[in-house]
């Protein structure tokens, strides 16, 4: 297992895993918001009675409060996370209002990296 704490700025977060054993998922909940981005493997995203699959190249939003949890065997993933604070800091209220609108889904699981090459170099660039 290889892991990566890497604070970005006061509110944003980094984190980088890889994981080759089979566990099971740890449900939790945290007060930011949550890009999960699947380098490699095949996931499950866990909320509210509800399973997303997440393979490779799949990112998920998840938004602050809300009980999740990930399972499935091995896997190589980068989280971001920030706070509202950090969004106060670098964002206007009207860029804000809109992020959380986008946020306000349970969760969004899609293949956006594969669909968009640089958003997989910008969470490779905060590793």
């Amino acid at each position: 297992m290889d892991i990566q704490f890497k604070p970005i700025a006061n509110g944003f977060l980094a984190h980088y895993k890889k994981e080759s054993l089979i566990l099971s998922a740890h449900f939790h909940y945290h007060d930011a918001y949550e890009l999960y981005y699947c380098i490699d493997g095949v996931r499950n995203y866990l909320t509210r009675n509800k399973v997303y699959p997440l393979e490779s190249d799949w990112i998920t939003l998840t938004k602050p409060f809300l009980v999740h949890g990930t399972n499935g065997q091995h896997y190589e993933r980068i989280l971001l996370s920030f706070s509202d604070s950090f969004l106060q800091q670098y964002f206007s209220p009207t860029m804000i209002e809109l992020f959380q609108k986008v946020f306000a889904v349970e969760a969004i699981p899609a293949s956006l990296a594969k669909q968009h090459p640089r958003i997989k170099e910008l969470f490779y660039h905060f590793v």
